[in-house]
């Protein structure tokens, strides 16, 4: 299977990642909405108040989405062709750090596996 599908895909995951962090936010906004205007013997007339049920939903939903996205991962990094080039990431304003990572799927071998991020942010 052509491995651009799944970089395209672990970039849908990303995309969809985001949105749930929108929706599990909204959520809980939603339940200070609710704590400062609907009374606490009111709360348990109607679900609908009850925001942490639509949060632990979507919770939920993230926990699975994150799991396809990392098949998607280690598939990505046991077939591509690595093209690995070195670079500097920059950790302040006045210091560098060396960093390896493939060119192709930007899989980065380097213990700096918490810097993984910058790379998958780029364009």
């Amino acid at each position: 299977m052509d491995i651009n599908y799944f970089l395209l895909l672990q970039k849908k995951y990303d995309e969809m990642i985001e949105n749930i962090n929108s929706i599990i936010d909204t959520c809980d906004d939603i339940g200070v909405l609710t704590d400062e205007f609907v009374l606490p013997q009111d709360k348990s007339l109607c679900t609908i108040f009850n925001s942490q049920v639509d949060k632990d939903f979507f919770i939920e939903k993230k926990k699975h989405i994150l799991h396809l996205k990392n098949i998607c991962k280690q598939y990505i990094q046991n077939a591509c062709c690595h093209e690995f080039v070195e670079d500097f990431i920059d950790i302040t304003p006045d210091k560098s750090q060396p960093v390896t990572y493939c060119k192709l799927c930007e899989y980065c071998p380097s213990s700096l596996s918490n810097f993984e991020h910058i790379y998958t942010k780029r364009g």
